[in-house]
């Protein structure tokens, strides 16, 4: 096998796995617009003009937290402190007005 050829093959075996881990990100994220949507729905809160941009604070502020985590093991324990990123987050959802 040429030395062309190798590196034409392991660029499109990386550039498979990126397509592949794109995807799963990509379902993760529909699934937290679904539960926006779902939630609006069930006027667990405010219905948003635009759940991408909830879904993507959300994705963004969990992986953030992974990500310092790997490098710096801050917070020692990582569930609560996705926990309460999360939490902080879900603040942006207003909550349903009541009706007199």
């Amino acid at each position: 096998m040429s030395a062309k050829s190798r590196v034409t093959n392991s660029d499109s075996g990386s550039g498979l796995g990126a397509r592949l881990f794109g995807a799963r990100i990509d379902d993760y994220v529909r699934v937290i617009v679904r539960l926006i949507r779902d939630g609006a729905a069930d006027r667990e809160w405010a219905a948003e003009e635009n759940p991408y941009d909830v879904a993507a604070i959300l994705n963004g502020s969990v992986n953030q937290t992974i990500i310092v985590w790997l490098l710096y093991r801050k917070p020692r324990d990582l569930m609560k402190g996705i926990s309460s990123v999360v939490d902080r987050a879900m603040s942006i959802l207003a909550p349903v007005r009541s009706r007199r």
